[in-house]
């Protein structure tokens, strides 16, 4: 809540943020190397800063307030005043295995390097500008609110996201058998194929205006309407639109559908004919 910046009080969204990656907390030891990292972002680069970590301690969120609502600076004039700084802090989870591939996943599509902690402490911390430069990610833009946060236009290399989307597809051919065989194998392989659309997927932005609000109310459900239902076919393969209806369907393409279903039946190799052509003991 502290750090939106939208009138809704729950929502922050910036525009070129730089990405810093923790695999770990933050504890009170980090705070002091938290706040060079967000005077090098907010004030020397007048860029956002977003911190992805598994845990902020109470010290780290009192200095994340302290930056959204007035941080001391001097200012050209020698005077101290309080500055707003855009940071935001978010939660992910790193202590199973899919919370690693997250970050190696956003490593890949932002182009930054993780930072690893160990005892409470952050390792090999940047010691200057330039380095810490190296080690950001970026995007193009942020959209955040409780338990939901997306990224837009991810600056990561394009050859080592294709490479990860590839390592996932292999993966999901390996446990494609397994995963008919038990409910968790059947979870992993659906997180798997989730993480590979998610790699894949290019999001894009749909600008809705008009005379009045009346219009741009009506014009944005136009939109909600053809971007659920192209969900819906990305969901379940297929969806009906533009004054087609079933029966129509059926009546124009009715010998096509029959030879599709004696194709099935007649199919030795089909579990369904196996079970029909079976005779029950007695």
């Amino acid at each position: 809540r502290h750090m939106a910046n939208k009138p809704d009080g729950i929502t922050a969204e910036y525009e070129n943020p730089f990405f810093l990656l923790i695999d770990g907390p933050i504890l009170k030891n980090d705070v002091g190397e938290i706040e060079k990292f967000i005077k090098w972002s907010c004030v020397n680069c007048q860029r956002p800063l977003v911190i992805f970590a598994s845990e902020f301690c109470k010290d780290v969120c009192d200095l994340f307030v302290r930056c959204c609502t007035g941080y001391p600076l001097v200012d050209k004039t020698g005077k101290t005043q309080l500055f707003k700084l855009p940071v935001i802090g978010v939660m992910l989870n790193t202590a199973s295995e899919y919370g690693v591939e997250r970050i190696q996943d956003l490593e890949a599509c932002l182009g930054a390097r993780c930072l690893q902690t160990n005892t409470g402490r952050l390792q090999n911390c940047p010691e200057t500008e330039e380095e810490f430069l190296l080690l950001v990610g970026r995007a193009d833009s942020i959209k955040s609110v409780p338990h939901y946060t997306r990224i837009r236009g991810g600056a990561g290399n394009r050859a080592i996201r294709e490479g990860r989307i590839k390592e996932i597809e292999d993966l999901i051919k390996y446990n494609k058998d397994a995963a008919q065989h038990g409910m968790n194998e059947m979870m992993r392989l659906a997180t798997l194929q989730k993480r590979a659309g998610m790699l894949q997927g290019e999001m894009h932005c749909i600008k809705v205006g008009g005379d009045s609000y009346k219009e741009k109310q009506n014009r944005k459900m136009i939109f909600d309407d053809a971007i659920q239902a192209v969900k819906a076919c990305i969901s379940n393969g297929v969806t009906l639109g533009g004054n087609v209806s079933v029966s129509k369907c059926i009546s124009e393409h009715r010998n096509e559908i029959v030879e599709e279903i004696y194709k099935i039946v007649t199919d030795p190799e089909n579990t369904y004919n196996v079970m029909v052509n079976t005779k029950p003991k007695r």
